[in-house]
């Protein structure tokens, strides 16, 4: 039996929208083209990076970081607003982020992510190498931070029976990312999540060239994908929480944190996690709810401990007792790889806020509060 039939017997009833129309090739790059002319102007701007790879025209779209000097002009949030951007690149980025950093701060993209780089306009930037058990430990915690709102964001599609097609597509292939790295990194691997990766390999593939039924099948594997991606959570906690003293005792106490956009992680002390039709019937009530173990809430107890944007943040969002303690059960070594990670995200975000630019965060962007009161209130406290 597939994972899907654990989960929803029927696939119809969606509603469609988002339909992505077919792109060639060329038009990627005259899109790349027309950024870089844009963006050559500016004595600020250090460089553009690519990220991602267009492996289906039409569904993927591009990825960007534009990297600028520690001080730039004082109109630069105006020239990145995309209503500023040329079209064409506007329309290949589709709902992607212009990502916007530092010179300073870019180098640490890789605490967060392994990303393919790929250098479009302007001087290499070398970034941060991380290599041995500093590498293990934030594979760990990319793992942690993103499996639960891939859930949350199917789960949100299924309830809703509405599916953004190049949107949801899109979470889809990020989540065969996932699967991969549980695998290749952790060893953790079942056939069906394998399988499941190919259909979604083919899906994509074929999208185009053969459209007959094609609703009918993303609406499965968006049921398939949100069954495969709760079992693999639920694996992978057993893994890492029980297999592994990174995040202290397995007993901890039970919490939430809410996150802006009605997604709640639930850090419950069972160490099974509902059934994703129980995610489902939640989420019809107004609020995403993904149970996590309770343990895992001392990865972002560790965030909640920085006193930068994104970390205050966290922290008033995160309803745990004891909050300062539960963060030092985790593991000397994983609490530095925590504290990296979170400080990076805040430099990120106040270069922002300082230069007024609205969007841009690469990481824990729905943490991101553009409005300077709070950081005013503080320094004229001081």
């Amino acid at each position: 039996m597939r994972l899907q039939d654990t989960a929803l017997h029927d696939c119809g009833g969606f509603a469609f929208t988002d339909r992505p129309t077919l792109t060639m090739l060329p038009e990627y790059a005259t899109a790349r083209t027309s950024l870089v002319e844009y963006l050559s102007s500016r004595q600020d701007v250090v460089a553009l990076f690519e990220y991602g790879s267009v492996s289906a025209p039409g569904l993927s779209d591009l990825d960007f970081v534009v990297v600028l000097i520690n001080r730039p002009a004082s109109d630069i949030a105006r020239y990145l607003d995309r209503a500023q951007l040329p079209v064409n690149a506007l329309r290949t980025m589709a709902q992607a982020t212009l990502m916007v950093m530092s010179e300073e701060d870019f180098p640490h993209i890789t605490r967060w992510d392994d990303l393919r780089l790929v250098l479009r306009f302007g001087r290499p930037v070398e970034t941060v190498c991380l290599e041995g058990r500093a590498l293990f430990l934030t594979e760990i915690c990319r793992i942690v931070d993103w499996l639960p709102w891939q859930i949350a964001r199917l789960t949100r599609v299924i309830a809703t029976r509405r599916i953004p097609v190049v949107t949801a597509i899109g979470w889809l292939y990020s989540l065969t990312y996932s699967l991969r790295k549980l695998e290749t990194v952790f060893g953790v691997y079942r056939d069906c999540w394998g399988t499941f990766r190919e259909q979604i390999v083919d899906f994509r593939r074929h999208y185009f060239s053969d459209p007959e039924g094609v609703d009918a099948r993303l609406a499965s594997l968006v049921i398939e994908g949100h069954a495969v991606a709760c079992d693999a959570l639920r694996t992978f906690a057993e893994y890492i929480v029980e297999g592994s003293a990174v995040y202290g005792p397995a007993r901890a106490p039970e919490g939430r944190l809410t996150v802006p956009g009605g997604i709640v992680l639930d850090f419950v002390a069972r160490p099974d996690v509902p059934s994703p039709l129980a995610l489902v019937t939640a989420a019809v009530e107004g609020t995403t709810v993904v149970h996590l173990p309770a343990a895992l809430a001392r990865h972002f107890a560790v965030y909640g401990t920085s006193d930068g944007i994104i970390g205050r943040s966290l922290r008033r969002a995160l309803a745990l007792s004891a909050a300062a303690s539960e963060a030092s059960q985790v593991a000397t070594d994983m609490r530095e790889i925590l504290h990296e990670r979170i400080s990076t995200c805040d430099r990120w975000a106040s270069f922002l806020r300082d230069n007024e630019v609205q969007s841009g965060l690469f990481k824990f962007a729905w943490f991101f509060e553009h409005d300077r009161s709070d950081e005013d209130s503080r320094r004229t406290s001081r």
